[in-house]
């Protein structure tokens, strides 16, 4: 056998041995760790066919209790590792929330529907231990919506990126607290991680 071929079937069997190796690790974290948390029948989750498909993967979407939440529950095509259980709220605008000018034009104004000082989006992402990374917030007051707040917490509220905050910041997260934690143990709850 000549060199060439013997170097040949080298990098051959190095590009099998890691399509391989990424497969298994893809497909371990897909049937290990997305599926299992995927939420229970019950919670009313399936595809959204309104909502735009990423090229990444699935997005299941169910409205949540009495909240008017938004749940998502994003499950990963091959190649990707992006699993996540995300929770957005519902913002309204209606007739009974306007200031009417007095030139006669109307201004409406954002509230938010489960009647929060809030407007909160959280995702969560899967890491490979089956467990949430992190709770991800971005957090804005009704009456400031064009300011918002990225907030960082762990399982049990803590502020992973306080060092990150303003005093702003730092006040909204101690107000939403209550709220965020809501967020949490409803997403614990259905993704089965309690």
């Amino acid at each position: 056998m000549t060199k060439k071929k013997k170097i040949l079937i080298w990098i051959v069997s190095i590009l099998l041995g890691g399509a391989l190796l990424y497969s298994g690790a893809w497909l371990y974290y897909y049937y290990a760790v997305c599926l299992p948390h995927m939420p229970a029948e019950s919670y009313g989750f399936k595809i959204d066919e309104n909502l735009p498909q990423s090229a990444g993967g699935t997005d299941y979407t169910a409205l949540i209790g009495d909240k008017y939440w938004l749940g998502c529950y994003f499950v990963p095509h091959f190649g990707n590792f992006h699993c996540s259980f995300t929770i957005t709220t519902s913002t309204g605008i209606d007739d009974n929330h306007c200031i009417v000018n007095e030139d006669g034009s109307v201004d409406y104004i954002r509230y938010n529907m489960s009647g929060s000082d809030f407007s909160v989006s959280m995702v969560a992402p899967l890491g490979f231990n089956g467990k949430f990374k992190d709770y991800t917030f971005d957090v804005s007051r009704m009456t400031e919506t064009d300011r918002d707040s990225y907030l960082v917490l762990d399982a049990n509220g803590k502020l992973l990126n306080e060092d990150e905050q303003t005093a702003a910041d730092l006040a909204i997260y101690r107000e939403a607290l209550p709220e965020l934690m809501e967020f949490i143990e409803t997403t614990n709850t259905m993704t089965g991680m309690q």
